[in-house]
């Protein structure tokens, strides 16, 4: 089977070519890894201004217009961020 080939024909590296003891393998905000979800809640600060999560800054991040980045940044939580 052929692997798949990126940028300039190069193979893509596979999960087993990296020869990883462990995978880290996270999905919500609880557990070990679960600050490392952009849904967790913890207080970043950017541009002089307080985000509730990384979720709500990288959803604003995807409109230039100031008044939708800041409904955004509002909303109740990460969820409600990404549905908006």
């Amino acid at each position: 089977m052929e692997r798949s080939r990126g940028l300039y024909g190069k193979r893509v590296p596979t999960i087993d070519d990296l020869n990883l003891r462990t995978v880290i393998r996270f999905w919500g905000i609880n557990g070990q890894y679960g600050p490392l979800s952009n849904f967790y809640p913890v207080k970043i600060h950017v541009d002089g201004k307080d985000w509730p999560s990384v979720e709500h800054y990288y959803q604003a991040q995807k409109s230039t217009d100031e008044a939708i980045q800041e409904f955004i940044r509002q909303a109740k939580t990460p969820v409600e961020a990404k549905r908006i």
